[in-house]
């Protein structure tokens, strides 16, 4: 008999939210003052939960890390996920996210408000170093350095902030795409006292 079992898997979180946007939650993301960015644009604003307008769609995301961090960390402390910045990445036609991680963060997030589920993907990579290219008969998750995911409005994304990913040029869609990200970092004990690890974070 065999077996095969995942060692030290890469856990993506997907989270869908509860209801439709509100044309106030909408509004205020299409409309936030936008600077460019590495192939698309960004808001100028990168605190943007901290608004009102998201208020239930804060607490929905806040929600949802707290899960994943308790299902995949199991941490034995009280120990917590914050969410730090948050900004908001407009992509059109022609345009694309550059590939990319999140530096100072833990867990990282994106959520999407408006996309084209036919054509939209976010990639991530295995950046490893592999020795050897076997090329496959098809890819699975084992023999694949990229993965992708539809991009679909609605649905929250979350995934290790190490985890380079990107999206590609579009192409053939109508509409911009939008996508709030976010990070986050710790709050309260982290490491152990008695092995020297210990840290407070307030």
């Amino acid at each position: 008999m065999s077996n095969i079992v995942n060692l030290f898997p890469t856990a993506i979180g997907l989270y869908n939210f509860h209801r439709d946007f509100t044309q106030q939650e909408i509004n205020f993301a299409k409309n936030l003052e936008k600077i460019e960015n590495i192939g698309n644009k960004k808001s100028i604003n990168n605190y943007v939960l901290n608004n009102v307008e998201l208020f239930e769609i804060k607490k929905f995301l806040e929600n949802s890390v707290e899960d994943y961090f308790k299902k995949i960390y199991v941490p034995r402390d009280n120990l917590q996920l914050r969410i730090t910045q948050s900004w908001v990445n407009y992509t059109e036609n022609q345009e694309y996210h550059h590939k990319h991680n999140h530096p100072n963060s833990f867990i990282s997030g994106v959520f999407y408000f408006q996309t084209n589920k036919q054509t939209d993907k976010i990639y991530f990579f295995d950046d490893t170093y592999r020795p050897f290219k076997i090329p496959a008969k098809e890819y699975n998750t084992y023999n694949s350095d990229n993965w992708w995911f539809e991009s679909v409005a609605g649905q929250l994304l979350l995934f290790p902030s190490k985890l380079t990913h990107l999206v590609e040029v579009r192409k053939e869609s109508e509409f911009t795409r939008i996508s709030l990200s976010f990070n986050t970092f710790f709050v309260g004990k982290l490491g152990d006292s008695e092995a020297s690890t210990e840290l407070i974070l307030q």
